[in-house]
């Protein structure tokens, strides 16, 4: 089951998408319950834009587990790729709910808030993406683009100075200060 897994994953670095599906499903065919292999099996069809498919296999992990905050996630996403918006949100409020620290989730709904005009619930988001993984540049880059292109600039340097650490990735955030 785990060769499958491992080889799936394989592919899917590789970016032979099918291959990895096919390698996912043989590692399902031996072992059913084996959750990883299903996540990252619908994961890699919804990047196929096989959405509906990606949401019967996310079904199948809730359906045993309700509280998997990924699996929400997942959901979340597919929704999105569908246009049913108010459905992917509450999938991915449940994702926060269940496991406030998951950033993807965070940052999806934070793209998601910005996309929908939405500028309290995005910077929201933004921030607590910041705030849970301070060291990440790139979504404390995404959170100073937000504030710059708001034209609130003094809350973007904020932002990169609190950045800033005295080590190499400073000239990153000097950078963006200029």
């Amino acid at each position: 089951v785990s060769a499958y897994y491992y080889l799936g994953l394989s592919h899917y670095y590789k970016g032979n998408l099918e291959q990895a599906i096919t390698d996912l499903q043989s590692a399902l065919n031996l072992n059913a319950s084996f959750d990883a292999a299903r996540i990252l099996s619908s994961a890699i069809l919804l990047k196929a834009n096989r959405v509906d498919d990606a949401i019967n296999e996310i079904r199948k992990v809730l359906d045993k587990d309700e509280k998997n905050a990924l699996a929400h996630n997942i959901l979340g996403s597919a929704y999105i790729a569908k246009g049913m918006y108010d459905r992917a949100i509450v999938e991915l409020n449940r994702s926060i709910e269940i496991d406030p620290k998951l950033v993807d989730t965070h940052l999806k709904k934070g793209l998601f808030q910005i996309g929908t005009g939405r500028a309290k619930e995005a910077e929201a988001e933004l921030k607590a993406v910041v705030e849970i993984q301070p060291e990440v540049i790139q979504s404390r880059a995404l959170l100073v683009s937000y504030y710059a292109g708001r034209g609130e600039y003094d809350k973007a340097r904020g932002i990169i100075q609190q950045g800033l650490k005295g080590q190499k990735n400073d000239a990153f955030f000097y950078v963006l200060l200029a």
